[in-house]
């Protein structure tokens, strides 16, 4: 599943937070009733860059098959898209992006998430 609610539609304004919206700020959970997921969960794209607990690797050197993480680096992996950003692609599940640990920005945050 490409996207947080399904292969269609694409991400608009009333899915989504992100730049094409009016709003260019953050927004309150749950205000995306629309961009919810199957299940019912929401808020999973756009709005805010996640924190992963991850250390960013490019897949382009793992194998294709039973590819792991790195245990160190540089960077943390950020998922989700933001609301400062237009790049649709960001909001596909599998998306990742990447930042400095420690950096603060007004479009990174995290989700507390139970496994």
């Amino acid at each position: 599943m490409p996207l947080p609610w399904g292969r269609t539609p694409e991400p608009n304004p009333k899915r989504v937070n992100y730049y094409e919206g009016k709003l260019k700020q953050t927004s309150t959970v749950g205000s995306y009733p629309l961009g919810a997921t199957p299940k019912g969960v929401l808020d999973i794209a756009g709005n805010m860059w996640e924190w992963c607990y991850d250390w960013y690797g490019s897949y382009e050197l793992s194998p294709d098959e039973n590819h792991s993480e790195p245990n160190n680096g540089d960077y943390r992996v950020l998922r989700g898209g933001s609301w400062n950003y237009d790049f649709r692609d960001y909001f596909r599940c599998a998306s990742r992006n990447h930042c400095r640990p420690g950096s603060r920005d007004n479009n990174l945050g995290f989700r507390i998430a139970r496994t």
